[in-house]
């Protein structure tokens, strides 16, 4: 079913009274030929007749206009078979173009008793000079198949945006020339759902992408959801936001509010995500992105990467949960001074989970992950701030941090255990209050590891230098025993001065490590309050 034609802007404005004798569509393929804008709804009746598709596009040559407004574009099934694409486009080529579709409801709901593989797919594309909008006011997309299959014999569901990993963009602002531009844009929310047997809920591109002075934006003010549940569930998106070389070249993904990847299993679940900003992109999510896997046994992957001398990823908070025994695997990084700002992460093992969070360290095939998703690069050495991080659940933590990075460690009640693993190139620091300080809240000496660049502390290079009541002492007394053969010291402050900078005086009887290579002021510092006994064998 193909729908297009439209109106041109030049009849603009008017009221919607005088402007609806100009909104009728052509259509082909269907049993009508036009339609108004109302919209359409379309029953599959199970689809007889195999692959179907829905098109709506707005197309706008050199010097022309072309808007489509419609109401509602709503896809349904009760009986699905086959597979099923809807497509929302905009196309605007050459100077002088003006493609626009625009639909308030944009939904798709698909029920059946086998295998379901249903798509939906929204683009903005200009070239040559031309302007493109794609504007919708909500989408939804659900699969649920009733399907038993097993791991032998596995009955696919799958709600989906795009194809492959990143091959096919499922969201997609594209601008290409001087004086193009292209806009999709989401005033609500984008939420997918998927239930059944082998489940599949994704995304396989989010992406603005600005080539050749072109201006691409893709903005979502809502939140986007994608929710996986069956006995192998999987849920994963792609965001990308990338430009070339070229002078006024821009691309941003904006998303007003949180991102959230929920994979439910009865058996197995696996949740992927991956923010990459390229050459000079932009990415912002307002809210949080969050990952979740939940089931006997579950694997997460993320990456935030930053490539580019002036790309930029703005995250408010980066979540990880693992509900099941499995793996999780956190990447952040950037190749350039600015290129990451989140707010905090935030952490949740279960029993027989762990997770791995890697900051500035490099992603190889033989040492981390590298797929089409998750991309390899090399070690970083420009410095990734972030506030704090917070851990939870009985699992296991494993922080690999080529910087100090965290400014809060906070581990609730009934954390199981943490092992940090610092890469930090030797520093001359003074002494607290120049030196890089994190604080662990919740610190334990028989379930926190520490490990500055793959040296334990032992009973060589480790020493206690005692308690000091004032930060003068204490500073004093930790550079006195850092003298280079005792690379970690550790000390217990007494006194009542506000040491770590954070505005409440509430260190007295905390513990303090301090770690330098070469013996020549400080490079790291480590508070742990309510630690006042620490031995190489409690860090080790």
């Amino acid at each position: 079913m193909d729908i297009s034609g439209g109106f041109s802007r030049s009849v603009l404005p008017h009221t919607l009274a005088d402007l609806r004798p100009s909104m009728m569509y052509n259509v082909a393929g269907a049993n009508v030929t036009t339609i108004n804008d109302g919209g359409i709804s379309v029953d599959l009746q199970g689809n007889p007749s195999g692959d179907s598709t829905v098109n709506a596009h707005a197309d706008a040559a050199a010097g022309a206009s072309s808007l489509i407004w419609m109401q509602a574009m709503a896809v349904h099934d009760s009986a699905s078979q086959g597979q099923f694409r809807a497509i929302a486009s905009s196309t605007a080529n050459g100077a002088g173009s003006d493609a626009e579709i625009g639909i308030q409801h944009a939904s798709m709901a698909i029920g059946g008793t086998g295998a379901i593989n249903d798509r939906e797919d929204l683009s903005a594309t200009a070239t040559a000079g031309g302007v493109a909008h794609t504007l919708i006011g909500d989408f939804s997309m659900s699969v649920d198949s009733t399907a038993a299959g097993s791991a032998a014999a596995p009955v696919a569901a799958e709600a989906h945006m795009g194809f492959g990993e990143g091959q096919e963009a499922g969201m997609l602002a594209s601008a290409d020339g001087a004086g193009s531009m292209a806009d999709l844009a989401v005033t609500g929310n984008v939420a997918l759902s998927g239930q059944g047997d082998d489940v599949y809920v994704f995304n396989s591109g989010l992406f603005a992408q600005g080539t050749n002075g072109g201006s691409a934006i893709t903005d979502v003010a809502g939140d986007v959801t994608f929710s996986a549940n069956g006995r192998s569930a999987h849920s994963y998106v792609l965001v990308d936001a990338s430009t070339d070389a070229v002078a006024g070249s821009a691309g941003d993904v904006h998303v007003h509010g949180n991102v959230d990847l929920q994979s439910i299993g009865t058996e197995s679940a696996l949740t992927r995500a991956a923010v990459r900003a390229d050459g000079t992109g932009t990415v912002e999510i307002d809210g949080h992105l969050d990952v979740d896997s939940s089931a006997t046994s579950a694997t997460s992957f993320m990456q935030v990467i930053s490539q580019g001398s002036a790309s930029h990823i703005d995250v408010g908070s980066l979540g990880m949960t693992m509900d099941g025994a499995g793996h999780g695997w956190m990447d952040l990084y950037t190749d350039h001074g600015g290129g990451l700002d989140i707010g905090s992460v935030n952490l949740t093992a279960a029993s027989g989970a762990d997770i791995g969070l890697h900051v500035q360290q490099a992603n190889t095939a033989a040492t981390g992950t590298v797929d089409t998703t998750f991309l390899a690069h090399a070690d970083g050495t420009a410095s990734v701030s972030i506030s704090a991080v917070n851990l939870a659940g009985a699992g296991q933590i494993n922080m690999f941090l080529n910087g100090q990075t965290f400014g809060t460690i906070n581990q609730a009640a009934g954390f199981g255990q943490l092992a940090l693993h610092y890469q930090i190139a030797d520093q001359n620091f003074a002494g607290i209050g120049s030196a890089p300080l994190t604080t662990i809240n919740g610190a334990s000496g028989t379930n926190d590891a520490v490990m500055y660049n793959g040296v334990a502390a032992d009973g060589t290079n480790f020493t206690d230098a005692g308690s000091f009541d004032t930060l003068a002492a204490l500073n004093a007394g930790l550079n006195a025993a850092l003298d280079g053969t005792h690379k970690y010291v550790f000390a217990v402050y007494t006194g009542t001065e506000d040491i770590n900078a954070n505005g409440v005086a509430d260190d007295h009887n905390a513990g303090v490590l301090a770690y330098s290579d070469s013996g020549n002021g400080m490079t790291s510092v480590l508070m742990l309050p309510g630690i006042t006994h620490l031995t190489p064998a409690n860090i080790s």
